[in-house]
Parts: structure tokens; sequence; C-alpha cells
């Protein structure tokens, strides 16, 4: 039988690896800075009946689903207009969806539905008068 001799330079380690000491992880969670919306869907919904603009019909609870942009205020489109109160209507979330995902399934002739396209038209109109008074990016 013949012993194989070991050198310094193997990597060959007899001793056992230590077991691994699991470690809690900390999740970290980031701090959303206020962007005063909040402020503003309370004072909205202080002041207005507690129904959707668009098809009148109840809404229980004030929750951000139940406020609807009427100018987007994703990708930062309309600036001037996020916190206003007159860009911000009412509705119920599958109308906030349908506003903000799926314009193609408003029906046509819906009166709520048209008020609220007509709006948008004022606003983009008023935006567009105010971008160029206070140098706003164009839309």
């Amino acid at each position: 039988m013949a012993f194989i001799k070991f050198t310094g330079n193997s990597k060959f380690n007899p001793q056992p690896k230590p077991e691994a000491v699991l470690k809690n992880k900390v999740v970290l969670k980031k701090e959303k800075k206020p962007t005063g919306e909040k402020t503003v869907f309370q004072s909205i919904w202080d002041k207005r009946p507690h129904k959707s603009q668009i098809s009148g019909e109840k809404i229980s609870e004030a929750k951000a689903t139940n406020f609807l942009h009427v100018l987007a205020k994703g990708q930062n489109k309309f600036p001037l207009f996020k916190l206003e109160e007159e860009n911000i209507v009412l509705g119920t979330e599958e109308e906030h969806f349908i506003w903000d995902n799926a314009r193609h399934l408003i029906p046509p002739n819906h009166k709520g539905w048209k008020k609220l396209i007509e709006k948008e038209s004022l606003l983009k109109e008023k935006y567009r008068l105010l971008s160029q008074i206070n140098g706003v990016k164009k839309i």
C-alpha cells in the first residue's frame, strides 16, 4: 500500500467547515417623502359629497384609489397641477383604473365620462397657458 504525501500548497483541508450561522435579515424600509397629496385628498374629502363624480356611486372611505387625477401625475407630465384640487375628482377604484389604464373601455355616450373628458381638455388648455407664463415644459 502506497501513501500519498501532501505538500503545503495543496487545497485539501482535513478539518470540516464550521456550521454556518444564519443571521436574521434586517428589512430596510425606505421612508417615502411626503408629497402633499394626503393633505389635498383630505381637503377634497371634507368638501365634496362622498360619491363618484363620474357615476354617482357612493364612496365609503377616502382611499388614494378613489382620487383620480384628470391630468396624469405619472411621469411628471403636469407638475403644476399635481396638487390642484381642480385636477382631482372622486371616483371608484374601477373608474380610476379605466381612466389611467383602459380608456378604450369608456362608454362613448356616458354623461359622467363625457364631463371628465371635457374637463381634461379644459385643464390641458389651462395648463398650456400657465406653463407658458411659468416657463414649465410644454405638453
